[in-house]
C-alpha cells in the first residue's frame, strides 16, 4: 500500500544511482498505534462490458459479432498496527497483498492448409490445379498434386500437427478461435517501524512480486507458435533506514536497499511434445 510518491525527471541526486529516466520513489505505508485493516475486491466480466464505439468482428461460424472476452478479478487486503505487550509504542507493523488474476481473448481468424493441400494437393479457389516448381529439385508438378515421397522432412512434421480448418468452405481464414491470455499476478509488503525515542527512529521493509502472462496461440496445436508465449516477472526487495535528529537543523538519514529481479520469456508449450523442444 503507497503511502506517498514523488517523480523525479531531472537533477536528480546521486542516491537514486545512475538511472536515465524518470526515478519513482514510493513510500510504503507504516503501522500506527491502533490496529486498521481493509479488504478490498475489484471484478470486471465480459458480460458486463459494454461493446465499445467499434463494432466487433463477426464470428463466421455463427454469424453474429463476438464480444472480446475480459474477466478479471483484482482482490486483495491490508492490515497494521502496533506490536502487542512489551513492545507496545516502540514497533509497528504493515502487512499487505494484493492479488490479480485476468483472462483475456480476442477473436482470430488464421489460415491453415485444408483437406486436400493436407495432402499435397494444391488448388485455386474455384478448384483448378495450380502449377507448382520445387525450387530445390526443380521437379515440376503441373497437376498441382506433390506425392509424399517429395516431402521435406519439416512439411512432413508441420502438416499433421496443424489443426483442421473449422469453416467450411473458406478458402483462407478458415479457422477461427478466440485464443485467451491469463495474467496471474501477486504481490505483498511488509514493514516494521521502531521507535526508539523520540530522536531516533529505524524502518525495515520486505517486498515480493511474482508475475506470470500464458498468452495462448492463435493457431492451436503443436505446430502453432504465433502468440507472446510465456512470460514471467519476479522481483523481491528488502530495505532499512535509520534516522537521528542531533538538534532542530542537523539529522543524519541512512536508507539500504537490495533488489532481486528475475525475468524471461518462453514459447507457448515449451517443454511439451511439440515442434517447440
Amino acid at each position: 500500500m503507497i503511502s506517498e510518491f514523488r517523480v523525479s525527471t531531472d537533477n536528480y541526486s546521486a542516491e537514486y544511482g545512475r538511472a536515465s529516466g524518470a526515478v519513482f520513489n514510493v513510500g510504503i505505508k507504516s503501522g500506527t498505534s491502533h490496529l486498521h485493516g481493509k479488504l478490498w475486491e475489484y471484478n470486471r466480466n465480459t458480460d458486463f462490458n459494454a461493446i465499445g464505439p467499434f463494432t466487433p468482428p463477426t464470428n463466421v461460424l455463427t454469424g453474429k459479432s463476438v464480444k472480446s472476452v475480459l474477466v478479471k478479478n483484482q482482490f486483495g487486503g491490508a492490515i497494521g498496527g502496533p506490536v502487542p505487550m512489551f513492545l507496545k509504542g516502540k514497533v509497528f507493523y504493515f502487512v499487505d497483498f494484493e492479488g490479480n488474476r485476468q483472462v483475456q481473448g480476442q477473436y482470430s481468424a488464421s489460415t491453415v492448409p485444408n483437406a486436400n493441400q493436407r495432402q499435397g494437393i494444391f488448388t485455386d479457389t474455384i478448384g483448378n490445379p495450380v502449377l507448382l516448381h520445387n525450387p530445390l529439385t526443380g521437379a515440376v508438378y503441373a497437376n498441382g498434386v506433390i506425392p509424399q515421397t517429395d516431402w521435406s522432412p519439416l512439411a512432413k512434421l508441420v502438416i499433421p500437427a496443424l489443426p483442421a480448418p473449422n469453416v467450411p468452405g473458406a478458402f483462407s481464414n478458415n479457422l477461427v478461435n478466440v485464443p485467451k491470455a491469463n495474467f496471474t499476478d501477486n504481490k505483498a509488503d511488509a514493514r516494521f517501524d521502531f521507535f526508539l525515542n523520540p530522536r531516533t527512529t529505524a524502518f525495515f521493509r520486505w517486498s515480493w512480486h511474482h508475475g506470470d502472462i500464458v498468452d495462448a496461440e492463435s493457431i492451436t496445436g503443436a505446430a502453432g507458435g504465433n502468440g507472446n508465449g510465456a512470460i514471467h516477472d519476479y522481483n523481491k526487495q528488502i530495505a532499512a533506514g535509520y534516522t537521528f535528529l542531533f538538534s532542530q537543523n542537523s539529522i543524519l538519514d541512512a536508507r539500504i536497499g537490495f533488489t532481486w529481479t528475475l525475468g524471461g520469456k518462453s514459447p507457448y508449450g515449451v517443454g511439451q511434445p511439440s515442434l517447440l523442444v
